[in-house]
């Protein structure tokens, strides 16, 4: 574990709300959110802290609105990707300062494209919600989350990454960084750009080593 994740992870503790604490942690494809998320969630129940998880992963909009934008493939990613009405519905309000507690973590299976019902969890005042996944902070989310981090990533690392993680028999490292290049990449990096994403966050990790992720911006 990285010395840097005691050091949010107690910064986060220290955070006081009458509501569960709703922690975001944006980043470009394969910057690490993932890794920095479990550490961040193994260090704070080991502080006696109930922590509960969920991500964009589970808010995919089906594959004929994803993919429906032929003629702007970057501007569809962007809009089109994720089902941002249900995760301020299902998540993130229920946990505001008038929300039911109710945490729905999921609702859609991207993998087999099917529509999923999980039954909702009951979450306490005390609780921490951390929740990641690229295209995070958009207007339409920021506002609603307590604490912003971004996981930062040189653009060769997360390619190299990227196909290390999701290169198969069926889709090969050429059909990845096709993909990376001409959609992902330039839709996470645009969007960063018009949400000035940098300039709303709490926090900035660069990790493009995972054994020593370095702190580019903290509130301490």
């Amino acid at each position: 574990m990285s010395t840097l994740i005691p050091q949010i992870g107690n910064w986060i503790s220290r955070h006081r709300s009458s509501h569960p604490l709703r922690v975001g942690i944006d980043g470009i494809s394969a910057a690490g959110k993932s890794s920095i998320a479990d550490q961040l969630a193994h260090y704070l129940t080991g502080q006696g802290r109930e922590v509960h998880r969920s991500g964009m992963d589970a808010f995919y909009n089906p594959k004929e609105i994803r993919r429906k934008n032929t003629q702007d493939p970057v501007k569809g990613y962007v809009r089109d990707s994720f089902n941002y009405a249900a995760v301020l519905d299902s998540v993130l309000a229920p946990l505001g300062p008038q929300g039911s507690r109710r945490l729905t973590p999921a609702i859609y299976d991207f993998r087999t494209e099917s529509e999923i019902c999980p039954q909702p969890v009951i979450v306490s005042d005390a609780s921490i919600l951390l929740f990641e996944g690229v295209l995070l902070f958009p207007p339409v989310l920021t506002s609603h989350f307590d604490i912003k981090l971004y996981i930062d990533v040189s653009e060769e690392v997360a390619v190299k990454r990227a196909c290390e993680r999701d290169g198969s028999a069926l889709k090969q490292a050429d059909e990845i960084k096709d993909d990376f290049h001409k959609r992902y990449l330039p839709g996470q990096l645009s969007y960063r750009e018009k949400c000035k994403v940098f300039d709303s966050v709490d926090f900035i990790i660069k990790n493009d080593n995972y054994q020593n992720p370095i702190l580019e911006k903290s509130p301490f």
